[in-house]
């Protein structure tokens, strides 16, 4: 039989067959607390907090060594609500990686700051800290770092930067749901860390979003932001509550409820994903997919997606896009992963008013361009659940390559 006979692609039977690992998983404890929300009486996200969200927001923040949580209605709100809280506004700009979801640049535009966006490091995808500092001019607030797929941004480097240029660091942690950098979670180190609980990620409501941070202030302005301006009864700021132009962001206490439940299992998946993924981690370097670097010594990663990067010594002649459609023929769910935002028509004149701000945006991001272009391989987190449908993936990659002449041809 030939290669292109045995490839699913081309007629033959799949590597990995039967259905994915489930996502999200439903458990018999997120039904009773969901049962008693409902139940409480107390469905919605007012008064902010409800018991709900303010049990979740703490257990949540000391998970990941953060001394406050602040609860909201998704992680694109929450990335908003930090910049709105340190204070960034009109005239200023905010430094954000090319590679990521669009949200982690929109959050600058919603507040009136503008988006300055820097190519990723090669190996991580996560910001390139150099190139973040050589984007920094007079007008720079604040760099938002993304923690990408299974890597921690280099947060030693990132946070001397920002003590040297007295800037403040976000972290956008949407990836990185109980994630550690020597020792302590990540959102613990910037003045704030942003998670999501989008369907997708590996905490999930549905929707929902958390801010965390060690300053009570902080943690004042976000709460305020997020319940329509409304300061906490005993708000921190020794002048008294300023007036904040807030609106309603907040977290149901039927999200709040379920996200409670969830968050005990955070940990035990954190650990199969682990095992799981080095299982293909060492099919795919055999095979010329040289999986994402995970970040500078000390970074422990949690899996949200696993990024293979495409060797193409190996693959010539088999470009990104057949090498998917190849691994999806065979049940892989593998994704092509994000376009880089400066590219996205949404950025130019209209957002940036004028040449010198349309010159700045339309820069060479090389290292994201060839990652969407040509490279990265995205196989989602609900894959590592389960060592059988690995082990498929894992069939599936070693086939393909077998094969790669008859995708050639």
């Amino acid at each position: 039989m030939t290669a292109h006979v045995q490839l699913a692609l081309f007629g033959g039977p799949k590597a990995l067959r039967g259905p994915l690992p489930r996502w999200p998983r439903p458990s018999a404890r997120g039904q009773e607390r969901l049962l008693e929300s409902y139940l409480s009486g107390r469905i919605g996200g007012y008064p902010s907090p409800g018991p709900f969200a303010e049990r979740f927001a703490a257990e949540f923040a000391r998970r990941h060594d953060a001394a406050f949580g602040i609860c909201a209605a998704n992680g694109s709100v929450t990335l908003d609500a930090a910049l709105a809280a340190l204070e960034v506004g009109r005239g200023d700009e905010v430094v954000v990686p090319a590679y990521t979801w669009i949200a982690t640049a929109t959050c600058a535009v919603n507040v009136g700051a503008t988006p300055v966006f820097v190519d990723v490091d090669p190996e991580t995808y996560c910001i390139d800290v150099r190139a973040a500092e050589a984007a920094i001019t007079a007008r720079t607030r604040a760099v938002v770092a993304v923690h990408l797929g299974s890597a921690i941004a280099d947060l030693d480097a990132l946070l001397s930067l920002c003590e040297r240029r007295d800037l403040d660091l976000v972290e956008d942690c949407a990836h990185a749901h109980g994630a550690r950098w020597r020792g302590l979670g990540v959102g613990s180190f910037g003045a704030f860390g942003s998670f999501s609980f989008q369907s997708g990620k590996l905490l999930t409501a549905g929707e929902g979003g958390l801010l965390t941070t060690n300053d009570p202030l902080l943690r004042d302005r976000a709460l305020a932001l997020v319940d329509c301006g409304r300061w906490p009864a005993a708000a921190a700021s020794p002048a008294g509550p300023e007036p904040v132009l807030g609106h309603n962001r907040r977290l149901t206490e039927l999200q709040a409820a379920v996200l409670l439940a969830h968050v005990e299992a955070l940990d035990e998946q954190a650990a199969a994903r682990r095992r799981h993924a080095s299982i293909l981690e060492r099919v795919a370097r055999e095979v010329g997919l040289r999986p994402q670097a995970h970040g500078a010594s000390g970074g422990e990663r949690v899996g949200f997606a696993l990024l293979l990067r495409r060797d193409e010594a190996v693959w010539a002649g088999v470009s990104k896009a057949r090498l998917l459609e190849a691994l999806r023929a065979e049940g892989v769910p593998a994704q092509a992963g994000y376009d880089p935002v400066p590219l996205s028509p949404l950025f130019g004149p209209v957002v940036y008013g004028g040449e010198e701000g349309v010159a700045r945006l339309r820069g060479r991001f090389p290292v994201a361009e060839r990652a969407r272009a040509d490279e990265a391989i995205w196989l989602p987190h609900e894959l590592f659940l389960e060592e059988d449908a690995v082990r498929g993936a894992a069939d599936a990659l070693a086939k393909v390559h077998a094969a790669r002449e008859a995708l050639r041809s």
